[in-house]
């Protein structure tokens, strides 16, 4: 319950950094969302955050092009 209301907390702070067009801080997101997601690789909030950030890497990668 805990770590849903943190991966929602995290995706509304990726949206935010990257609105004001700060990548760096839209990268940290990232990276401790894969951190969190190496503690749920058996459930479905792993799943979860596994298609959360592939769709926040496809995202950045657009802005940086």
């Amino acid at each position: 319950m805990i770590d849903e209301l943190i991966l929602e907390n995290l995706s509304n702070k990726f949206n935010r950094e990257l609105a004001k067009g700060n990548l760096v801080e839209a990268e940290k997101v990232v990276k401790r969302l894969e951190d969190m997601e190496k503690n749920h690789t058996n459930d479905s909030l792993g799943t979860m955050i596994y298609f959360t950030v592939n769709g926040m890497k496809k995202i950045l990668e657009g802005w940086r092009k």
